[in-house]
């Protein structure tokens, strides 16, 4: 299987997870659209259910997005390393900066450095945490920050 087909059946994959465990991934029309090691970016359109009395996204929309994205990274990553563990967004605290239109878009990355410390803990540990900033986007301009804990604890 080529790099490229692998990271299209793991963002299926993630999307699909979210949309049968985590209903309101469902219902916001949540879409994995980049997946990688280090990188996802998750989108969602400002309509229907992801639009406040001002026609731009629902606060509550975006910080969903945000923390999904957060999460989704985390899950994905262990799944890949065949490790079985519970991922929870620990904290998180948003900071919105100006109105989304159009589409939610969220993204993070995280350095493989910090990974790789995080992942060193948790395999000593058998339960460890790694600060996580997620990016709200709209035509490439920041829109809110959510800078969270992930914390994990690994499942026999």
């Amino acid at each position: 299987m080529t790099a490229t087909k692998e990271s299209e059946n793991r963002t299926q994959q993630l999307e699909q997870l979210i949309h049968s465990t985590i209903p309101l991934g469902k219902i916001m029309g949540l879409q994995v659209t980049h997946l990688t090691d280090n990188v996802i970016k998750l989108e969602a359109p400002v309509a229907d259910n992801n639009i406040n009395i001002h026609g731009t996204a629902f606060a509550g929309s975006i910080y969903s997005m945000c923390a999904l994205t957060a999460w989704g990274f985390m899950h994905m990553r262990l799944l890949n390393e065949n490790i079985n563990a519970d991922v929870v967004i620990a904290r998180g605290e948003i900071r919105y900066i100006s109105p989304i239109k159009e589409k939610i878009y969220c993204e993070c990355e995280v350095e493989e450095k910090h990974y790789n410390e995080f992942h060193q803990r948790m395999l000593k540990e058998g339960k460890a945490s790694i600060p996580v900033v997620v990016h709200a986007l709209e035509n490439d301009h920041l829109r809110a920050v959510l800078e969270a804990r992930v914390s994990v604890i690994i499942t026999t």
